[in-house]
């Protein structure tokens, strides 16, 4: 398995195992319908790990930093800025467990993230605004 889904599941397994089980954790998309979707939601977004040379002869496979981005939703700000610190209180600090690789910990970007907004384009089937946020976590990885 390739670096950045290896980072991608593994920051989803920390998020599974504490998660109520009335908060979905999707990764990089919602995969229900629209009348299946419970609030509030998480989704974690995979990204392309960055690779640090090795050595001087370059990229040689250890390194890498991976940046997902986690967008919690709901149908109150509430509900997202619980969700968020549900998130952050679980992942920052953590050191997850790849197979064959050594991890750091997870970190959180020292920039603020964005404020809580309402989705402009979604309304929930009742026809509630769709409140969400997003946060960005930082994970690091050497072969081992």
């Amino acid at each position: 398995m390739d670096i950045s889904r290896a980072h991608l599941y593994a920051i989803h397994d920390l998020l599974a195992a504490v998660t109520p089980d009335n908060i979905d954790v999707y990764l990089s998309k919602v995969t229900k319908g629209d009348a299946e979707i419970r609030f509030p939601y998480i989704v974690i977004w995979p990204s392309a790990a960055q690779r640090r040379n090795d050595s001087l002869a370059g990229y040689t496979g250890g390194n890498a930093t991976t940046r997902h981005q986690i967008t919690a939703a709901g149908v109150t700000p509430d509900e997202v800025l619980d969700v968020l610190d549900l998130v952050t209180a679980t992942l920052q600090g953590k050191t997850p467990t790849i197979p064959g690789r050594d991890c750091g910990q997870i970190r959180m970007p020292e920039d603020q993230p964005p404020p809580i907004a309402v989705d402009p384009d979604h309304k929930t089937p009742q026809g509630w605004d769709i409140y969400f946020a997003v946060i960005s976590v930082d994970l690091s990885s050497t072969a081992a």
